[in-house]
């Protein structure tokens, strides 16, 4: 994961977690925020994350990850 990324997902737990902030999550818990990011970060540089809801609930976080055919990427 890029710092970028890492820096926006330290972003949204800190909002998530201060009593002060923004209103809490209405959908994700901390444990669902947690494995999102380790999910994003064991994909590498290439892949995506998906999000799978079912029956009104987050059930399953799908990963696929992609290799790129280009030389010099």
């Amino acid at each position: 994961m890029g710092s970028k990324t890492a820096g926006n997902v330290d972003a949204c737990v800190a909002r998530a977690t201060s009593p002060s902030a923004q209103p809490p999550l209405l959908f994700l818990s901390m444990d669902h925020v947690q494995a999102i990011d380790a999910a994003l970060a064991a994909l590498g540089p290439f892949g995506e994350v998906r999000l799978i809801k079912n029956a009104g609930k987050l059930r399953f976080i799908q990963t696929v990850r992609s290799e790129s055919l280009s030389r010099g990427e």
